[in-house]
């Protein structure tokens, strides 16, 4: 047996036992215990979703939220690599119930619509971060948002003329105009 499969299998092993370790803590509400066991579990096996979302309801019932975040982000960007869209869906929708100003989130989330083929719900993702941008004052960040509805939808009228009413405000009139014939 060579040295490699040795280390996976005790990797397994000492997996298999934080597991054991965590469910046993979970059932006497032991959270911090549990957090423990599934962190380390986590450690051995960095693509195993079921820690992060373990992990993320843990935080949750201890009132970490911030951790809850991170846990069930992590969770998300594991199921969009391994092409669960749907299941990343779910869990970033809970990332913004949790935490509705990680504005990020609704990008990512974007993208996963687009990539599902729903492409109305990728570009209402995508002008709630515009609407966003606009009324923190990052201007270039909301035109940024604007031009990816456009490319999603090119038919669509009332964005192309907001795209072009942006791009007016930050002075790139030719740009404007050009759009404006356009439409």
């Amino acid at each position: 047996m060579t040295a490699a499969r040795e280390t996976t299998m005790a990797n397994e092993r000492n997996k298999d036992r934080h597991l054991k370790n965590a469910q046993r803590f979970y059932r006497k509400e032991q959270w911090s215990d549990a957090i423990h066991e599934y962190e380390a579990a986590a450690r051995l096996d960095p693509n195993d979703v079921r820690m992060f979302l373990k992990l993320g309801e843990l935080y949750q019932k201890m009132n970490e939220f911030g951790r809850a975040v991170q846990s069930f982000r992590s969770a998300a960007e594991i199921y969009a690599r391994q092409g669960f869209y749907l299941k990343a869906v779910a869990v970033l929708k809970q990332v913004l119930k949790l935490d509705p100003q990680q504005i990020d989130v609704n990008v990512k989330l974007a993208e996963l619509y687009f990539a599902l083929g729903l492409v109305s719900d990728a570009m209402t993702q995508y002008q709630l971060v515009a609407e966003h941008h606009q009324v923190n004052g990052r201007s270039q960040e909301a035109l940024t948002m604007l031009q990816k509805i456009v490319e999603l939808d090119p038919n669509n009228v009332p964005m192309r003329i907001k795209l072009c009413e942006e791009l007016a405000r930050q002075g790139r009139r030719e740009e404007a105009l050009t759009g404006y014939r356009a439409i």
